[in-house]
């Protein structure tokens, strides 16, 4: 979930640097998304991440395992800025 909020920012504000952005922290929201906080070098954004889970499907080819993995999604709008 970090990952994916950390991707979304880097994809809005176009960066590209290894230490450009850092997820700060995730707090759950009463509706089931979390709020997570990250930081870039213009300041912190805040993502809203939806988690649902994908279809079933095998996890691992080799094990043959059948799961229903987390999927992301940022909830809309998909960054709120705070910095500019």
């Amino acid at each position: 979930m970090l990952q994916f909020a950390e991707h979304t920012v880097r994809v809005e504000r176009s960066l590209l640097g290894l230490d450009d952005v850092i997820p700060l922290s995730a707090t759950p929201r009463p509706d089931g998304d979390t709020d997570v906080l990250v930081r870039h070098p213009a300041g912190t954004d805040l993502v809203r991440v939806r988690t649902t889970s994908a279809e079933p499907r095998l996890t691992a080819c080799s094990a043959g395992v059948v799961d229903s993995p987390d999927r992301f999604e940022a909830a809309p709008p998909p960054v709120r800025r705070s910095g500019s």
